[in-house]
């Protein structure tokens, strides 16, 4: 089952285009497409369709795919990586050592000197509440020459590890993280922290590290399992994918089809770490979450993908959408929702077909919707491999886009890809 995980946010200028005919997703639901009434989403700005030439991660020896991204933040116009790489490579092909962990200037696309040096893979990255430094989880054992355990926080200054955040023993890789207040939420795969017992979600303190007891409802065995999700019972747990807080809620996804009797999605309090409502019946596996004016977004898999968008005090989506592959990461700017997946193109909302739907309008991996309403929007690059990008982050003034891709509007770009312009 592909992981989203992270799409965790962070993006020369062309001239912004302005349409006026739109695909709205509504008209999806039966017969042709027709142009749309100009609308508040037919004169907004986008990013340019077109990467900037930067620097990217190197081709996976034997493979025709990139070392791939994992999760992406945007800070003071940088874009800070993780992922499953080991080596960067510039648009003339010389390379540099970066592991795991690697920065991008974000107009210029140049590689920084930041480098961390993290000794196994991130799977995910969330920037502080004062924007100074990063925190990391993942699989790694080791920042450098200091010993931690799959958490850690990172100052953006200087690539080095901040001594005086102190998670111990995470027994399990970290796929998810989200900073509320003074607290950090984790999700991912592990069983454990600080030999307490907290199955595929916990909350630190985001200070110290130190684990706090906020406790989740249990979790029981099954998860939504292969490329099409199916639910099985009798498998193991499923894991944790991403997490997000609003409003004293903390909701939480994955593959898990018993957390708390919940599948796919779970609401908790952010205080007791009970059930809270609303809670969502998404009937699939999510693989990302973002939280942004008042609604949570979610993207999911199973039988061809899924984009949500929810309300946080209604159990039924406000709009969503279709696609024939899975849906592994969202971002979200103020008027759109950026979704990163293994699809090609948009399903009709009562077409049965799940995988290679070409009557729908195409979007090879990445396409944009309005955030009101779930309007399908005329951006529209193309990425290649057959999974492509698996996080995006909105920038001040650019989209940032990580994966496994080679290739951008078919021009080299491998793993990570620019798209300026205000998102």
């Amino acid at each position: 089952m592909p992981r989203f995980a992270s799409l965790r946010a962070g993006r020369p200028v062309r001239p912004r285009r302005v349409l006026s005919v739109l695909i709205p997703v509504a008209a999806l639901l039966s017969g042709p497409v027709l142009p749309a009434p100009a609308s508040a989403a037919s004169a907004a700005a986008y990013p340019s369709t077109q990467a900037i030439k930067s620097w990217g991660t190197a081709k996976v020896d034997g493979k025709s795919r990139a070392q791939r991204v994992n999760a992406v933040v945007s800070a003071g116009g940088v874009a800070y990586l993780g992922g499953e790489f080991t080596k960067m490579v510039s648009p003339s092909g010389s390379k540099s050592y970066r592991n795991y962990l690697a920065a991008i200037d974000g107009t210029t696309g140049s590689l920084k000197s930041w480098n961390p040096k993290a000794n196994g893979k991130v799977w995910a990255m969330e920037l502080s509440a004062d924007g100074k430094s990063v925190y990391v989880g993942g699989d790694f054992s080791k920042i450098g020459d200091r010993s931690v355990s799959k958490l850690a926080r990172i100052s953006l200054a200087t690539g080095k590890l901040d001594t005086t955040f102190k998670p111990r023993s995470v027994k399990g890789r970290v796929r998810t993280l989200a900073l509320d207040g003074d607290r950090l939420y984790v999700g991912g795969e592990f069983t454990s922290i600080d030999g307490k017992s907290r199955p595929k979600l916990a909350a630190v303190d985001a200070s110290t590290g130190a684990l706090l007891s906020w406790m989740p409802p249990p979790l029981g065995p099954g998860r939504y399992l292969g490329q099409t999700g199916v639910p099985t019972p009798d498998y193991s747990p499923g894991h944790v994918f991403a997490v997000e807080v609003i409003g004293g809620k903390v909701f939480a996804a994955g593959t898990f089809i018993d957390l708390g009797g919940q599948a796919g999605l779970v609401t908790v309090d952010a205080v007791t770490g009970a059930l809270a409502e609303p809670q969502y019946d998404p009937g699939r596996p999510i693989f990302d979450l973002e939280a942004a004016g008042g609604m949570l977004y979610a993207a999911g898999g199973g039988p061809g993908g899924r984009l949500y968008a929810f309300s946080p005090d209604d159990d039924d989506p406000r709009w969503r959408a279709k696609v024939d592959g899975d849906a592994v990461g969202v971002a979200v700017s103020g008027t759109t929702v950026y979704l990163a997946g293994h699809y090609d193109f948009i399903v009709s909302q009562d077409s049965s077909c799940y995988q290679y739907c070409p009557g729908g309008p195409g979007r090879r991996h990445l396409a944009a919707f309005a955030a009101d309403d779930g309007e399908l929007l005329p951006w529209n690059p193309t990425a290649d491999t057959s999974t492509g990008p698996y996080a995006a982050a909105v920038g001040s003034n650019a989209l940032y886009v990580g994966g496994e891709f080679q290739k951008i509007n078919g021009k080299a770009q491998p793993g990570f890809a620019i798209f300026p312009g205000a998102p």
